[in-house]
């Protein structure tokens, strides 16, 4: 999406880290290969091997996302040119749903922006819900606990939030019967937010791009322009 480069022509200091087992992150169980080629079948079960490990050893996929994303911050304070009483982040997709976790484990970024992907986990695996989701992902317990994604949410408070989610993305552009399902997550993750002595979060439902799941160029503005508002103080 190109949002690490655009916003660095903005100012910025960005670090874009290859996230948990994506681009050169990929880690093969056996000789598979040039991995610069695609390849869904191996990654996604060289993927799902990786996770066992992690599992197997205590640990789980968004926990390993919330480590990685501690240590991208580690580094951008170890820079002179960094200012750090503001750092951001921003997540498209599998990102922003990870930017929960994330911002609930760093303390130390002031503000988030989240497209499209930002949703209660647990809904994934719903009986009721059609279809699929890999059981890697899930956060292990939070059923049992009575946790879900709104919870890391409200915790985020009272630091600074942009939630942005495409109208219609769950069916491509066109309406779907799970739009009404995400906008009111949308309004639930801002009421627990809201609740937990938060007062700055804004949350976007947007039409452009006929509402798909992307980042379109006006929704982009909007989230540079309060990213700028927040961080450049």
């Amino acid at each position: 999406m190109f949002y690490g480069k655009e916003l660095f022509e903005r100012g910025y200091v960005v670090i874009c880290p290859d996230r948990f087992y994506h681009a050169d992150r990929r880690k093969t169980c056996q000789d598979w290969g040039n991995l610069s080629e695609n390849d869904y079948e191996r990654d996604f079960f060289t993927q799902q091997k990786r996770i066992g490990v992690l599992l197997a050893e205590g640990r789980n996929t968004w926990g390993k996302e919330a480590y990685d994303f501690s240590r991208a911050v580690d580094v951008l304070l170890s820079m002179p040119e960094v200012d750090a009483d503001n750092i951001g982040a921003i997540g498209h997709s599998a990102g922003a749903n990870a930017l929960s976790y994330c911002m609930f484990y760093e303390p130390r970024v002031k503000a988030a922006v989240a497209n499209c992907g930002t949703s209660e986990i647990n809904s994934y695996y719903n009986y009721n819900r059609p279809g699929t989701m890999p059981a890697s992902l899930v956060l292990p317990g939070s059923v049992k606990f009575g946790i879900d994604t709104h919870n890391y949410i409200a915790a985020i408070a009272p630091r600074a939030l942009f939630i942005s989610e495409g109208a219609h993305q769950w069916g491509d552009g066109q309406p779907d019967s799970s739009d009404k399902r995400f906008a009111a997550e949308l309004e639930l993750f801002k009421d627990k937010y809201l609740k937990n002595k938060g007062t700055d979060i804004e949350i976007i439902l947007f039409e452009e791009n006929g509402g798909r799941h992307c980042f379109p160029t006006g929704v982009k503005e909007r989230a540079y322009s309060w990213l700028d508002r927040h961080l450049k103080k």
